[in-house]
């Protein structure tokens, strides 16, 4: 019986297609506006060192021109180009699904064992959000009291449910993930923890064996919030930086607009960006409705009826609709 020959290296290397990132529409865009973009940045402050080296090493992420290895077969002499590429972790498509690919690998082979693991997400106030962006010891130190709290709370938890005589008897585990951005490209600074489901717990001849825990209940839930909260006080104050009644202003008109962009309403416009400037202001940015001022149709029309009147009174209330929104998705 005749086998099929094996597929030689070289009908492989040729069949595959050098990645292009020249071709793509990311590349396209930053390409034709970046510099003027910069330029019009530079003469409103500037923007961070780190995003300018961002955009600017994936401006030449694999491409040829600025640097290349060739690697070859030594049976089949076949040759080929491969580009260095930028291995930034901001917004590059290529770099970042190696590393996505790579570290999932990683932890699934060597790291998280075959036990249940639950997702933790741990957002942030967005005033806080904004000095986690800049302070990198900060960032660390809050991710940890997150961390801190959510291990406690699973020792506890496995004290009571496995009666353990002390909370130190159980061993937790955890992977976090700082992801410093959201789906509108905005900094938005949370967390990410895959968290074992369970403790271990060494038994008479001092092996370590995992008892998954039952999954926890809405108010185990908001006890590691609360507990969190008061100590990040403590973390912020240590780093001289407090969280006053402005800020907790400045979360819920975040909120609202968060809410908004969420609602579909007659009476509403989708904003399209939001966040804070460096000297604390709010800003959002909001799609253009064409359309006429109450006094520019009365200077236009004259005095309007009162069916009219009426009738733009009795509108829907886009603003009352986004708060109850708001509320709603803050519960």
């Amino acid at each position: 019986m005749a086998h099929p020959a094996a597929r030689h290296p070289h009908d492989r290397a040729s069949s595959d297609q050098r990645h292009r990132p020249e071709e793509t529409v990311l590349y396209r865009t930053l390409a034709a506006h970046w510099a003027e973009f910069f330029e019009r940045a530079e003469e409103a402050g500037g923007l961070p060192r780190f995003v300018q080296r961002e955009v600017d090493e994936y401006l030449r992420c694999g491409l040829l021109e600025y640097g290349c290895v060739r690697v070859g077969c030594e049976r089949c002499a076949f040759e080929r180009l491969v580009a260095f590429s930028c291995k930034r972790r901001g917004f590059c498509p290529s770099c970042l699904g190696r590393r996505m690919s790579d570290t999932a690998v990683h932890l699934v082979e060597k790291v998280i064992p075959e036990v249940p693991v639950r997702q933790w997400v741990c957002s942030l106030p967005w005033r806080l959000r904004v000095l986690l962006g800049y302070d990198r010891q900060l960032c660390a130190d809050v991710l940890d009291a997150f961390v801190v709290e959510l291990s406690r709370a699973l020792r506890r938890r496995a004290k009571k449910a496995l009666g353990l005589p002390a909370r130190t008897r159980a061993h937790t585990g955890a992977v976090s993930v700082v992801q410093r951005g959201d789906s509108a490209l905005r900094l938005n600074v949370h967390f990410h923890v895959l968290a074992l489901d369970g403790v271990y717990v060494r038994d008479a001849d001092g092996t370590l064996v995992f008892h998954a825990l039952s999954p926890p209940t809405t108010d185990e839930v908001a006890e590691v919030a609360v507990r969190t909260a008061t100590r990040l006080q403590k973390v912020l104050a240590r780093h001289g930086r407090l969280l006053d009644d402005a800020t907790v202003e400045m979360d819920r008109f975040l909120r609202e607009v968060e809410a908004l962009a969420r609602t579909s309403h007659d009476a509403i416009a989708r904003p399209i960006s939001v966040g804070v400037t460096e000297d604390g202001h709010l800003f959002h940015v909001q799609e253009l409705v064409p359309g006429e001022t109450l006094d520019e149709r009365r200077r236009r029309d004259g005095v309007l009826h009162p069916a009219h009147v009426a009738r733009i009174g009795q509108g829907p209330n886009g603003r009352a609709h986004a708060r109850a929104r708001a509320r709603t998705c803050a519960s």
